[in-house]
């Protein structure tokens, strides 16, 4: 569940990407230690990528690479990473992605694979998997039954649940799979909800087949419909549609014929029904509402205060299932960790630690990563400590030389629409109290952040404002310039400063 997008997409990062990654990237195409600083950097972003729809994935992934446009080593770098990443992702469904690039950019010969041989293995995992992907119709296939009729996918799962299962006699694996859902099966494993079993037999020995669907496959119940299939001859072509190069393989297919989950065993099959037919979640708007009304009660908006609401809402989820309790707190975490202001933040890596992180509840892998992005990013410069020197964007002396009672970092990208709108009320302020506050502006697009800035600096949601004591303490982060002119109004009134 993300409510607004991710790390690359909050409110202008996209394009400061390119500045991050590839910063001088035309000296860096045959440095192989610049190709290690590019690779931590985006291990971080392709995290944040995990569990995104297809579209904003695809958007992202296109960005990166593009902005490697004239610098032919450092796409081909990138553009392998981004394979691999998605190719071995634990995560269901990422394998999307390493098809989209094998389409888009391998076999079109824009990007060379690293061989003609890894290009032909990708070309082939492309054929026998995209037209089987999450989100799509499943492929049309004809299946006959043990009594000789017909099953036609996905006509004959329309307005049912259905588990297509593909399996062999002589695959090991696929007996222990046959026991676990024959487990599952008879102790509830669908809670209540009624769904079909439609059990593929991939082999051609039918004699095999009858003795071992009475021996080894569950048999129907009162929620599971258990029908027993094959297609002698492959006349259906399943193994390429279904991708079913080995077994067992096994899909999750809604009541609209659509493709729910892909390459499932009976635990995560069991996991992914519990998830679609519980109670509708609480949506992105409404957790925003409830925080807002709930935190005006409190008076200040404040850490303090965000992180006391969070453990209200912890200590009154306390008699909730394990999946209400996971998935509320996951709606509030998503809530507070992109909003644009300190408080919320401080909330976010609060319930990050406290809930996510602490190997407690039913968390999903994509959550999980974010959440570890995320709290990396927050606790980096922490409020109270002296911040890092850095060069000045102007190379006229070091963040150490402003002797100013307070300094003001302000790093933006020119293509950031939010930096475009907060730059006035900077200029402003700036213009007003720049007797007693210097304003460090620093555009991500030119200066080498990477070298200077990102180990020490959230720049994930830019505009990044920070305020710094004449020590270079930092004094706040996570600011937007509204509140930027009010700590500056309330500071300021000081008779010291």
């Amino acid at each position: 569940m993300k409510l607004c997008g991710h790390l690359l997409k909050a409110a202008g990062c996209l394009a400061t990407v390119a500045g991050i990654l590839f910063p001088g990237k035309e000296a860096m195409a045959q440095d192989s230690a610049a190709f290690g600083k590019i690779d931590s950097t985006l291990n971080l972003y392709l995290a944040a990528l995990d569990g995104e729809p297809p579209e904003i994935q695809k958007e992202n992934i296109d960005f990166i690479i593009d902005e490697c446009e004239g610098d032919t080593a450092t796409a081909r770098h990138v553009a392998l990473k981004i394979y691999d990443h998605f190719k071995s992702s634990p995560v269901m469904g990422a394998e999307a992605m390493a098809i989209y690039l094998t389409d888009t950019r391998f076999s079109t010969g824009e990007i060379r694979m690293r061989s003609d041989t890894e290009l032909a293995g990708a070309e082939l995992f492309a054929a026998f998997n995209r037209n089987s992907l999450i989100g799509m119709k499943a492929p049309q296939a004809a299946f006959t039954t043990a009594g000789n009729g017909t099953v036609l996918i996905p006509e004959d799962c329309q307005g049912t649940l259905s588990i297509l299962y593909f399996y062999d006699t002589g695959c090991p694996v696929c007996l222990m799979e046959n026991f676990r859902l024959k487990s599952e099966a008879e102790n509830g494993m669908l809670g209540g909800v009624r769904a079909r079993l439609i059990a593929v037999y991939t082999g051609q020995d039918e004699l095999a087949w009858e003795s071992y669907i009475s021996e080894y496959l569950p048999e129907s119940t009162d929620s599971l419909e258990v029908t027993n299939v094959w297609d002698p001859g492959y006349s259906s072509d399943f193994p390429r549609l279904y991708g079913v190069l080995s077994t067992p393989k096994m899909f999750l297919i809604g009541k609209d014929g659509t493709i729910l989950g892909r390459n499932l065993d009976t635990e995560a099959l069991k996991t992914l029904i519990s998830r679609i037919t519980s109670p509708p979640q609480i949506t992105p708007g409404e957790m925003r509402l409830l925080v807002d009304v709930a935190l005006g009660t409190y008076g200040k908006k404040d850490c303090k205060n965000v992180m006391a609401l969070v453990d209200t809402f912890r200590e009154q989820l306390g008699n909730a299932s394990g999946m209400e309790r996971t998935a509320f707190l996951e709606a509030l975490y998503y809530d507070l960790r992109y909003r644009d202001t300190y408080p919320y933040k401080c909330g976010a890596a609060y319930l990050a630690k406290e809930e996510i992180l602490s190997g407690t509840g039913q968390w999903d892998s994509s959550t999980i990563n974010d959440a570890k992005v995320f709290t990396r990013l927050y606790d980096m410069t922490p409020l109270g400590e002296i911040v890092p020197d850095i060069p000045l964007p102007d190379m006229n002396g070091t963040l150490y030389s402003i002797d100013s009672p307070l300094t003001v970092i302000y790093a933006y990208s020119e293509s950031c629409r939010r930096c475009e709108e907060e730059m006035p009320v900077a200029r402003r302020l700036e213009k007003e109290y720049g007797d007693r506050v210097r304003f460090v502006y620093i555009d991500c697009d030119k200066y080498d952040v990477e070298r200077f800035m990102l180990e020490y600096y959230d720049l994930s949601l830019l505009p990044a404002i920070y305020l710094l004591g004449e020590d270079k303490t930092l004094y706040a982060k996570y600011l937007d310039t509204e509140d930027l002119e009010n700590l500056l109004g309330q500071i300021l009134r000081e008779p010291s400063l």
